[in-house]
């Protein structure tokens, strides 16, 4: 199993703590170092001067150097076009194409170095778009997204399916595991691909990947511990991770796809004087699908003007729904600051606050019970009898509310 750690310039200001991250990781046999050139959060002023220093260092460790490109990479490195020739100068041994570049792009960014597909997002029409393109197979890989925001991680069963699809293709598939001793801003939450090990240690993960045929490990996070890395790269840690390896080839599955977006009934639960505009839209579940929610990946740019002041509306769930709600809300449950919280039931709808920095906007809605967050504000709840319903919004499902 190939081993990589992450590095984020422009956000992680610490240069010289970042080198010895290098030199540690090389020194345990770590193959891989991932980035991302286009974070928000990030200090553009910074990051390509590090991104250069960095980058290079990488390199001259033999560290396979993978970043993020996108559309915007063009803007943040100050080069003019988006070229194996340019990438390469700026020590990128391999580009992992996200969003917003083309099959035929990639195709020939293929046959010139190491590309790397969005293993989250993949589907069959774009592998043999790739094959028809004549792209060079032998030098594309696979990573899957990791994802920031608590319960917005993959499901066990997506990342295998997706692992299914590129092995059906001979193309490898890579995923993250977070940290739990240094986790990376804004959030702090851990930079997982699955939801379910986002509070597991990486070294305890690798053999769970492995088993659902993961054939390399990142750590996203930019701050592990050494101790960490060492848990990670010891050589009982991939023997047991190999042991369990297999790859388990699910047939592809076939989704439902309804002719209009499927209408979800719902008690509005804000009086927020947007709140019915915004519900009044049909959205998209994300071609990711999440395991604990559905994300309407179109919110955050439709309420993008909108601002979103916290509100706690998650006691009308209670108070205004039939009494049948209560029987789903469970609880209480201690919080760390002493106070006591509910776990909100399946079927209710959330909208991330201000607070939620970059997320502000986001619409979910829940497919299991979770804790109340006070970045996200409760907005409505999917009647009782259309909750089976949410089952059936899987990646890239459209759907719609109806209020009353």
């Amino acid at each position: 199993m190939k081993l990589g750690i992450s590095l984020y310039p422009g956000l992680d200001a610490d240069r010289a703590k970042s080198l010895l991250l290098l030199q540690k990781a090389a020194a345990l046999g770590y193959s891989r170092v991932f980035s991302s050139l286009h974070i928000p959060e990030s200090n553009a002023a910074s990051l390509r001067e590090d991104a250069l220093y960095l980058f290079a260092y990488a390199e001259s460790l033999g560290l396979d150097v993978i970043a993020d490109i996108s559309p915007l990479t063009l803007k943040i490195l100050d080069i003019p076009e988006l070229t194996p020739a340019r990438l390469k100068q700026l020590h990128i041994t391999t580009a992992r194409f996200d969003y917003g570049i083309g099959t035929e792009t990639i195709a020939a960014f293929s046959r010139e170095m190491k590309v790397q597909l969005n293993a989250s997002t993949a589907r069959s029409v774009e592998l043999h778009a790739l094959l028809k393109a004549e792209a060079d197979f032998s030098r594309i890989d696979g990573q899957h997204n990791f994802y920031p925001r608590p319960h917005t991680g993959l499901s066990s069963e997506t990342v295998q399916r997706q692992n299914a699809l590129l092995h059906r293709h001979d193309i490898p598939a890579g995923v993250f595991a977070a940290s739990q001793t240094g986790r990376r801003g804004p959030l702090y939450a851990g930079l997982p691909t699955m939801e379910s090990l986002r509070g597991i240690a990486p070294c305890d993960a690798a053999p769970i990947l492995t088993a659902i045929g993961c054939d390399s490990l990142i750590i996203g996070d930019s701050n592990p511990t050494l101790a960490e890395l060492e848990a990670l790269a010891d050589p009982e840690t991939l023997a047991k991770a190999d042991a369990r390896y297999s790859r388990k080839a699910l047939p592809p599955k076939k989704e439902w796809q309804p002719d209009a977006p499927l209408p979800l009934h719902i008690h509005v639960l804000s009086e927020a004087p947007y709140i019915k505009s915004l519900l009044s839209q049909s959205y998209t579940n994300r071609p990711d699908p999440a395991a604990d929610v559905i994300r309407a990946k179109e919110s955050r740019d439709t309420a993008k003007d909108v601002t979103i002041v916290p509100e706690r509306n998650e006691n009308k769930l209670i108070i205004e729904m039939p009494k049948e709600y209560a029987a789903v809300f469970a609880g209480p449950q201690h919080l760390a600051n002493g106070k006591k919280s509910s776990l909100l039931p399946v079927g209710t709808v959330l909208l991330d606050n201000n607070s939620y920095g970059r997320y502000k906007g986001e619409l979910q809605i829940l497919t299991a019970p979770q804790p109340m967050d006070p970045r996200s504000n409760v907005i409505a709840q999917v009647k009782k009898e259309d909750v089976p319903l949410l089952s059936l919004i899987s990646a890239e499902i459209p759907f719609r509310f109806e209020i009353g």
